[in-house]
């Protein structure tokens, strides 16, 4: 009788309920235990995704937009001559170094890099050809000024590191994609490796190209201002200048002054871009700078040439090697004027390529002095 109130009792129901639950919740959590861990993954990674798009990513203080009046573009200038007239680095105040060792990415990266492969590969499959080939580039490993005696002239160097083209697209193409870390904890890329960093100090597994962007001038005063096809891998449909060019180590060197020499990489983008032959004193390096949306360091600059827009336009029409790189090209006479009301009349900023803002409005200041630009841009 005793036993029999027991089982009947509302306690030893609720125990047994328990204890029940208790049994089944713990076959359960055996069955589904990868289902449910992968299920925290996913979410902890949407998550972390979202919260890191909103955090500060690099350090503020190093942060200041290149802007003229109200036109702002995401481009930080690091060091040069931006605002003086007639003023730029000389040739050999620009030195480069170049690691001969491949750049060793972390693990984290090497999984990106290893789905471009993929991607890739797939294309090639079922077009017979990938849409990006790999090939040879550089990152920026790190970078120092120095000044001459007496006039202070700025100094300079650029240390270099291998790499190729499927890393910069696994890598500064892919900031806002998300890794996993060895702790398999997940972050985007741009939070992970960047969050905090100065500017002034690169991270070589992200900055893993470095270009030169080049203002075009004809001997008659004018420019060509080109817009990007739809080929490119960045900035898509957006104007640039002339000569916007990565550079190739395997082209650009040369034993007798620099492993990598920057002036190299202007006379062949000029050749490939342009279908046209300059000197290296045809060219006038202002600045280092670096597009923060991409992470991409370069410098910026001119080219003087001694042919006129016919001759150019002429050449051009030839054909050439990266024609397909720039759906079309406008001729646009080279003044302060005439570059705001195209700009005003095409979108805005926002549909050039970074760089090319910037280096178009040194430029034009290198050419007529910082006041008349101001005068017409404020």
């Amino acid at each position: 009788m005793f036993f029999q109130k027991i089982l009947k009792s509302e306690i030893f129901r609720s125990i047994l309920a328990a204890v029940a639950g208790a049994i089944l919740e713990f076959f359960l959590a055996i069955i589904f235990e990868d289902y449910f861990r992968n299920l925290y993954r996913r979410a902890s990674r949407i998550v972390r995704y979202v919260v890191s798009r909103f955090k500060l990513t690099f350090d503020t203080k190093a942060i200041e937009n290149f802007h003229i009046g109200k036109h702002s573009t995401p481009v930080v200038v690091l060091e040069g001559y931006g605002s003086y007239r007639r003023a730029y680095y000389e040739t050999h105040r620009i030195t480069t170094t170049l690691d001969q060792e491949d750049l060793q990415l972390p693990k984290p990266l090497l999984k990106n890099r290893k789905l471009v492969e993929e991607e890739q590969l797939k294309i090639k499959n079922e077009s017979g050809n990938p849409r990006y080939h790999n090939g040879p580039m550089v990152a920026l490993d790190s970078y120092s000024i120095a000044r001459t005696p007496f006039f202070e002239d700025p100094c300079l160097t650029l240390n270099f590191i291998k790499t190729d083209y499927y890393t910069f697209l696994a890598t500064s193409l892919k900031m806002n994609s998300v890794v996993e870390d060895e702790n398999q904890e997940f972050d985007t890329l741009k939070h992970k490796y960047l969050s905090g960093r100065s500017l002034t100090d690169p991270c070589k597994f992200i900055a893993t190209s470095f270009g030169v962007n080049l203002c075009v001038i004809t001997s008659d005063n004018y420019t060509l201002i080109g817009k990007r096809s739809d080929i490119v891998s960045n900035y898509r449909r957006r104007f640039q200048v002339g000569v916007c060019e990565s550079v190739i180590p395997t082209l650009d060197s040369d034993p007798d002054t620099n492993p990598i020499d920057l002036y190299r990489t202007a006379i062949r983008g000029a050749q490939e871009e342009l279908g046209i032959e300059i000197q290296k004193k045809n060219v006038r390096f202002f600045s280092l700078c670096v597009d923060v949306d991409y992470y991409l360091y370069g410098l910026t600059g001119m080219i003087e040439t001694d042919r006129t827009l016919a001759q150019l336009q002429s050449r051009r029409s030839l054909g050439f090697k990266d024609k397909i790189e720039s759906s079309e090209m406008v001729p646009l006479e080279f003044n302060p004027k005439a570059i705001l009301k195209f700009i005003e009349n095409n979108g805005g900023v926002s549909e050039w390529h970074p760089a090319s803002f910037v280096a178009t409005i040194q430029s034009l200041v290198n050419h007529y002095g910082i006041k008349p630009v101001e005068k017409i841009f404020l």
